[in-house]
């Protein structure tokens, strides 16, 4: 199956090729079906004549059991998966401190970059743990534990230093909506290592201050055709979402035809075997609003934008089949933050070996779709405590 060629109704149960397959990972058989697995009432016999309390304690004791045994299954799970060699583990402790809503005990894990002071902005840069609302919501509350805590740097042998801001960009664009200043700032992703003295400010005033490609942001926004941070001009959605007759009966459609032809959200989410029906639907309302339109700007995409429309689809009806099966026609570290893949263990430790794993411990969908239904604290704690180490 090609992604430039779907039709409207298809089978995705794709045969693997036997090349491919060599190169895919195997079936841990801990996938799809661990949360069948880890029901903890599937094997219990609750007897209806609970008439004592000694039967309800000896109910609940059996219980208990079942529920350590089924935390023991799953801490083994990920241990076996993601503690298997230095990719997984920082994919696995940067996921986590992305999005887990991590106790104190944990935080000696994680050390920041570097850190920066002016007059109205200081704060730890490069530390994961600020993007993660679970800590906003936390201030919110009058809970500021967080801002108390002084962490580590890895490029300086210096005392630890506290923080004062939560990253808003990252908050945005990880969680979507509004931050206050008076916990979040504009600073670099902790995906960028390179930092500057201006890399840190209360606006989106100067473009240093970004993710470091264009695609990694609007994935939350996928129903505008621009998107905005802050004082910054609008820029492209790569993420956008549109069918050919929404397409047709815009409203809003851009007086900027030649840039609009540019638009890869739009073959993306329409699909790239379509490319010229798209064209010719653009051409026809440029025509009915009275707008210029050139056939030199129709766009003549190279392999490498090919790749990166169909990976920017969020309509395109992915299995893990097809990506094992089509990689070579896919850009993995875009589709790595595509919301709208069937993410599980199997597929992210196959991005992971791919050299991934790094942009996929941005992508929310993962940690919601794969690791969110399994971990505890306490399961947490086993990991953290046998494989990391405090700084």
């Amino acid at each position: 199956m090609k992604l430039d060629q779907t039709p409207e109704k298809e089978n995705t149960a794709l045969q693997v090729s036997a090349k491919k397959r060599e190169n895919s990972p195997a079936s841990s058989n801990n996938g799809g079906s661990i949360l069948e697995l880890l029901n903890p009432l599937k094997s219990v016999n609750i007897n209806s004549d609970l008439h004592s309390f000694y039967n309800f304690r000896e109910s609940k004791e059996s219980i208990e059991a079942l529920l350590k045994a089924q935390s023991n299954l799953v801490f083994y799970v990920l241990h076996q998966n993601f503690m298997c060699d230095e990719l997984h583990r920082e994919f696995f402790k940067n996921m986590v401190g992305r999005f887990y809503d991590l106790p104190q005990r944990f935080w000696d894990y994680y050390r920041g970059l570097d850190y920066r002071s002016s007059t109205n902005h200081t704060t730890m840069l490069g530390l994961v743990l600020l993007e993660n609302k679970n800590f906003y919501d936390k201030l919110l509350k009058f809970d500021n534990s967080i801002l108390k805590k002084s962490f580590k740097r890895i490029k300086s042998e210096e005392a630890a230093v506290g923080i004062k801001y939560l990253n808003a960009l990252c908050l945005e664009e990880y969680w979507g909506g509004e931050y206050l200043r008076l916990y979040s700032a504009y600073f670099v992703p902790c995906n960028k290592k390179k930092i500057t003295d201006r890399d840190i400010s209360d606006k989106r005033a100067w473009p240093a201050i970004s993710f470091d490609d264009n695609f990694e942001f609007g994935r939350f926004n996928t129903s505008s055709c621009k998107v905005k941070r802050k004082t910054e001009a609008l820029e492209e959605n790569y993420w956008y979402k549109i069918s050919l007759n929404e397409l047709d009966k815009m409203d809003n459609f851009p007086v900027t035809i030649q840039a609009f032809l540019l638009f890869l959200g739009v073959y993306a989410s329409i699909g790239l075997e379509r490319k010229q029906e798209i064209v010719n639907v653009i051409k026809k309302r440029a025509n009915v609003l009275n707008l210029p339109f050139d056939d030199n700007w129709i766009p003549d995409w190279d392999l490498e934008d090919e790749k990166m429309i169909r990976s920017l689809s969020q309509t395109f009806p992915w299995s893990k089949e097809y990506i094992y099966e089509n990689e070579d026609l896919l850009n993995l570290d875009i589709l790595g933050l595509n919301m709208t893949v069937p993410w599980d263990m199997d597929l992210v430790k196959f991005f992971v070996r791919r050299g991934y794993g790094g942009r996929m411990s941005e992508n929310k969908a993962v940690f919601d779709k794969v690791f969110k239904p399994l971990l505890t604290d306490e399961i947490l704690d086993m990991l953290f405590r046998l494989e990391y180490e405090t700084y």
